[in-house]
């Protein structure tokens, strides 16, 4: 018994050499701070229009692209959708097949069509 110890011992202690020799010592740097500001290329007053989620870990803040309040067909929402275009939804009972697809255009941004929205709307 007492040899099978000594060997037991012997072994543990050449493996932890092995492994001091192995893994690198240098190399290996702490996390740096991450940015608390969104990083911009260039100036300019445009806000921004994306969301990048990186993580589910910790709350993100969005930022849209339209930053109106409330809808008004005078004004013209960028996006997606055409606003110049009315749009129809179309649906399916296979949901990956559900999509919006244009029908006519219009030059108001209003769409008076049965089941017709406004692509200015959408966006």
């Amino acid at each position: 018994m007492r040899n099978i110890t000594k060997s037991f011992k012997r072994s543990a202690r050449n493996f932890g050499i092995s492994l001091t020799l192995i893994l690198p010592t240098q190399g290996f740097s702490a996390p740096g701070e991450l940015a608390t500001q969104p990083l911009f290329l260039g100036g300019g007053d445009v806000p921004g229009n994306m969301v990048l989620v990186p993580s589910v870990e910790y709350p993100t803040i969005n930022s849209v692209a339209n930053l109106s309040e409330s809808y008004s067909s005078n004004n013209t929402f960028e996006g997606y959708f055409d606003p110049a275009k009315c749009y129809v939804y179309n649906y399916d009972a296979i949901e990956a097949e559900r999509h919006f697809s244009p029908t006519s255009t219009t030059n108001n941004r209003r769409c008076t069509g049965p089941g017709q929205w406004s692509g200015n709307y959408l966006n």
